[in-house]
């Protein structure tokens, strides 16, 4: 993994945990409802993988929240209908 895809890939870590420590501190009225799934790929990540993963995020049960970061390998023309927003 080159320098700067190392650098994102362990700020996506630090990103989980940050979300992960920070939700239970939310007001009740603010916290999202159910589970947190956080996975992170990369242009190192192997094709088949990366599908799964992006299949898994858009079948997540109803009551999970699901992060999926990426470095040098998503970008616009992703197509996962379910997704409420992504980020560039």
């Amino acid at each position: 993994m080159g320098n700067g895809q190392s650098v994102w890939a362990s700020v996506s870590v630090e990103l989980f945990r940050i979300a992960k420590a920070v939700i239970p501190h939310l007001t009740e009225s603010s916290r999202p409802s159910g589970e947190l799934w956080t996975k992170h790929i990369s242009g190192h990540t192997p094709a088949g993988q990366r599908a799964t993963l992006l299949k898994g995020l858009g079948h997540l049960p109803e009551d999970t929240r699901g992060i999926l970061s990426n470095c040098a390998c998503l970008g616009e023309g992703v197509d996962v209908p379910v997704l409420d927003g992504v980020a560039f």
